[in-house]
């Protein structure tokens, strides 16, 4: 199947007078051709907004915003010094959060846990 987006047909009638009826016909056929693609581009990027957050959910994804607030909560904890890497991911209605931490020196495991 051949598309022609801008067709440039000259259809003649027996007079030598171009045919209007049959050059109103392409443009028209045009015009739907233009009209189809601009409603499949609406309906695919629909079909994108509704699918997004269904798969983030599927793939236990967590937002960015998520992130920087349990950063900023380990950052306010007394005796952390770095906040190196955080994940948070999404199980259910809960978030299970691993992060890397530096602690002071002096710090035993013991106690470097509790802070």
């Amino acid at each position: 199947m051949q598309l022609n987006l801008w067709p440039m047909i000259s259809v003649q009638s027996s007079c030598g007078k171009p045919c209007e009826s049959l050059t109103g016909i392409h443009s028209l056929v045009l015009a739907a051709e233009v009209a189809a693609i601009l409603a499949s581009g609406v309906i695919v990027g629909t079909a994108l907004g509704l699918i997004r957050p269904a798969v983030s959910d599927l793939l236990d994804a967590a937002s960015q915003e998520m992130i920087g607030v349990v950063t900023e909560l380990a950052r306010g904890v007394e005796g952390i010094q770095l906040v190196e890497k955080v994940w948070v991911r999404k199980s259910g209605s809960g978030f299970y959060v691993d992060m890397h931490l530096l602690v002071r020196n002096a710090s035993t495991v013991c106690s470097g846990s509790k802070s």
